[in-house]
């Protein structure tokens, strides 16, 4: 090729450049520019309507946004859908509110990581001899020197180590000492604790329907109808709930 020609193509492909480089800024312009006054009323109006083609064609339009400034009345009418009855609704509230509320990002965020099976960020929250643990608990355990990885906790033994499962289902169950072991972060969601239990559970005799068949055992839950329960030599079991007693339903169900 000539000269003339290759500097045509360079010229072509500079232009190209600049073009897709301004329309990408006329984008980013547009989704961090805040509502107009008629935007934010005909948005908050559809969110407040109850009408589901309505509100999801609002949160569609907020998901799109990119607002540098958080609106707090936007934050406060789209948290209220999170729990709303139509699954696409709460998931899209829950996209628009990660555009629209730092905070609520950084939190959905972190608790997306606590799921999985990737290192976690050091709490710097110690667990002591006296720090209150309980099943289902979320922590950090550090099973290898460098990292911290999010686990369940199962028990709080009685030697003073704790029985965890490491999240997102990359190592199966272990037994490790409270000095390896640290609190989540405040921002991550916990399940309630259970009223009925002390600091460090303790087991108890487990009788089938039958009224033959006893175990002793920790209660850990209720998870597909079935009980699980940590012996006390440390296996772990799950019995279908219809196969225990009576009294021994009635107690799994009000735990």
């Amino acid at each position: 090729m000539s000269a003339e020609e290759i500097a045509k193509i360079d010229s072509d492909a500079k232009a190209k450049q600049e073009e897709a480089a301004r329309v990408a800024a006329e984008m980013k312009a547009k989704k961090e520019a805040p509502l107009t006054d008629d935007e934010k009323a005909t948005t908050l109006a559809a969110l407040n309507s109850g009408d589901t083609t309505a509100t999801l064609e609002s949160l569609k339009f907020l998901r799109g946004k990119a607002p540098k400034e958080p609106d707090p009345e936007i934050v406060d009418t789209i948290q209220p859908l999170l729990a709303n009855s139509n699954k696409k609704v709460a998931e899209d509230a829950h996209a628009a509110l990660c555009a629209w509320s730092p905070e609520y990002k950084k939190k959905a965020d972190l608790n997306v990581a606590y799921r999985g099976f990737s290192p976690v960020g050091d709490s710097k929250r110690t667990v002591t001899e006296s720090t209150p643990l309980y099943p289902g608990q979320i922590v950090q355990a550090r099973y290898s020197p460098s990292f911290w990885f999010a686990a369940e906790v199962l028990e709080a033994l009685a030697d003073g180590k704790v029985l965890v499962r490491l999240c997102g289902g990359s190592r199966g169950d272990m037994s490790l000492p409270r000095s390896q072991i640290q609190l989540a972060p405040e921002e991550v969601d916990q399940p309630n604790k259970l009223a009925s239990f002390d600091d460090t559970p303790k087991p108890r005799t487990w009788t089938d329907s039958t009224g033959k068949n006893k175990v002793e055992a920790t209660y850990l839950g209720i998870e597909d109808n079935k009980v699980k329960l940590r012996r006390t030599d440390g296996k772990g079991i799950a019995v279908p709930l219809d196969r225990l007693s009576e009294e021994d339903q009635a107690f799994a169900k009000k735990l």
